[in-house]
């Protein structure tokens, strides 16, 4: 409670610094996007909502004109269109950093590349992030950004992940790792140690899993804010239940709904529901899953295409509308996400394809012949071994 309080009357104090008048332009345009990541860390705060206090931070840069702090404020005005489900706005920001890109100077400063990145992860471009934060952290290793660099690896770690590169994956959190150990940075440390969580998930490796989920919860209780970590104890919950303790799941979950119930934010809303329905497929329980998926759906409506892990909302409509509706609604649901993700981002689409392969079982008794062949396509790569296990554990594979 003392911490938060903390956090809150950091919150006033830039409110005051910019309620007052008197700041330089420049000064106005970083406090303003100070202010607006403050209200994304502490969301709880009645007295203005991230989404506003990001458009105000994109104004206040637009008139200094300067392109680090403007790439500053448009990462803040995508991150809070993420945050509510609102495409355009990540667009509308995607679209403006792209003429930033394109201008040889702007393109010299390393928040270009880095919010630029993270417009093209939300759109399920992993390799074309992946290839903006590349950019990045080449720019950033000549000034020694220690804190944006860190960001920057984290980012590309979930783009490797995204892509399936596992072990590519670790290796740039544990970079990032490194650097927040050095400026003792427990929020970002719990943040990328809950990724190393579920990569070693998806890879197969569950002790280590669970060891990097403890250290997650660990630093994201001493951590003044921890915005995602719901997700902690989440994928904390998911590794248990893999190594085959399903109590100690069931206990993380418990308290990952409490930390979910804390926040306000709709994007951590959907992926708290969307992970619950996932780790109670794991554990068998059906009737739960399909609770959990029904109250995703009712949620996310209108937004679907922004939700924060696109290849799982769509996995599970697939089972939904399959124990619901029949084949030919989960089929349609099947085919259109398929589409969106060949070829764009494979753990998406390998997600997609499996919930389609076990819809087609069920109805039609055997996978069709496309199915069988995209399906073997997509889980030769050794790599894949772990996350083909989870997906049998959830009855989609045989």
């Amino acid at each position: 409670m003392l911490e938060q309080s903390k956090a809150e009357a950091a919150l006033v104090s830039l409110d005051a610094a910019i309620g007052n008048g008197g700041l330089p332009g420049r000064e106005v345009a970083e406090v303003a996007r100070m202010r607006a990541t403050g209200y994304y860390l502490v969301d709880h705060v009645e007295r203005k909502t991230h989404y506003e206090a990001a458009n105000e931070a994109l104004v206040a840069a637009r008139h200094v004109g300067d392109a680090e702090l403007l790439a500053r404020a448009l990462f803040e005005y995508a991150r809070s269109g993420a945050d509510v489900g609102d495409e355009e706005r990540v667009a509308a920001a995607q679209r403006q950093l792209l003429e930033l890109v394109a201008d040889p100077r702007s393109s010299q400063q390393p928040a270009v590349h880095y919010a630029n990145g993270f417009c093209h992860y939300f759109f399920y471009e992993p390799a074309k992030a992946a290839a903006s934060l590349c950019a990045a952290k080449a720019l950033l290793h000549k000034n020694r950004d220690t804190v944006q660099l860190s960001l920057v690896l984290t980012g590309h770690g979930n783009c490797q992940a995204h892509l399936c590169a596992f072990a590519s994956a670790r290796e740039s959190y544990l970079a990032g790792l490194d650097l927040v150990r050095r400026i003792g940075d427990d929020s970002r440390g719990s943040i990328i140690t809950s990724n190393l969580c579920s990569v070693l998930t998806l890879a197969g490796d569950y002790s280590g899993a669970i060891a990097a989920g403890l250290k997650s919860v660990d630093l994201g209780t001493r951590a003044l804010n921890q915005p995602l970590l719901a997700e902690s104890h989440l994928s904390l919950a998911e590794a248990y239940v893999l190594h085959g303790d399903t109590q100690q799941a069931l206990d993380w979950l418990a308290r990952g709904r409490e930390a979910a119930a804390r926040r306000r934010s709709w994007s951590v809303n959907v992926e708290f529901l969307c992970q619950t329905a996932n780790i109670a497929l794991l554990m068998g329980n059906v009737t739960e899953a399909l609770t959990m998926i029904d109250e995703a759906e009712r949620t996310a409506w209108g937004r679907e295409r922004a939700t924060p892990n696109a290849g799982l909302f769509e996995k599970l409509r697939i089972f939904h509308a399959s124990h619901a509706s029949g084949y030919e609604p989960a089929q349609a649901i099947a085919d259109e996400a398929l589409a969106k993700f060949r070829g764009r981002n494979p753990l998406f689409y390998v997600s997609v394809l499996a919930a389609a392969a076990w819809s087609e079982r069920r109805h039609l008794g055997s996978h069709r012949s496309s199915t069988e062949a995209e399906l073997g396509a997509a889980l030769h790569r050794p790599e894949l071994a772990g996350y083909a296990t989870l997906l049998k554990a959830q009855g989609l594979l045989s």
